[in-house]
C-alpha cells in the first residue's frame, strides 16, 4: 500500500511507465485503483478529523 504523500508521484510514474511500454494498461489501471483507494481513505480520515476538531472547538467556546 502506498501513502497519501506518494500518490501523486506514483500516478506520474505509472503514467510514464505506461507510455514507455514498461507496464501494461491492466497494471496501470490496477495502480490507479490503488491510488484512488488511498486517496479516498485519506479523504475519509480528513473529514473525520475535521468533524472532531470542529466539535472540540465548539465545546471549548461553550465552556468559555
Amino acid at each position: 500500500m502506498i501513502s497519501c504523500e506518494q500518490a501523486p508521484f506514483m500516478r506520474i510514474a505509472a503514467r510514464l511507465a505506461l507510455e514507455k511500454g514498461v507496464i501494461s494498461q491492466e497494471r496501470y489501471d490496477e495502480i490507479i485503483r490503488e491510488i484512488e483507494q488511498v486517496e479516498a481513505e485519506q479523504q475519509k480520515t480528513n473529514e473525520r478529523l475535521l468533524r472532531i476538531t470542529k466539535s472540540k472547538i465548539l465545546e471549548d467556546k461553550q465552556i468559555v
